[in-house]
């Protein structure tokens, strides 16, 4: 989980402000780290249509792990390091925006 990008970005986030107790830093990293995946997967799912969002619901049934999910993304034309890059920017930029 340490290499884990998203953890990477919360850990700089939640770091840059300062007395943090340890208990409070993880936890605020792991809610970070659960808001920016929400963040990324409404940004992937904004860019399909009403059809293809109704194939990923679907999908989703199937339990898919995140190469799958990449992939089916892929498949119908979703540039996914585009929206993740935007989703992670706009998520950042809200977050440093609320100080």
């Amino acid at each position: 989980m340490q290499d884990d990008p998203l953890v990477k970005i919360a850990t700089s986030l939640v770091d840059s402000r300062p007395g943090i107790s340890d208990v409070v830093r993880e936890k605020m990293i792991g809610e970070l780290v659960a808001a920016m995946e929400r963040h990324i997967n409404a940004e992937l799912i904004s860019r399909l249509d009403d059809n293809q969002a109704q194939e990923f619901l679907a999908f989703l049934d199937s339990e898919p792990d995140d190469a799958a999910t990449v992939q089916f993304f892929t498949e119908r034309n979703v540039d996914v390091n585009n929206a993740v890059t935007v989703a992670l920017q706009s998520f950042k930029d809200a977050y440093v925006g609320t100080e």
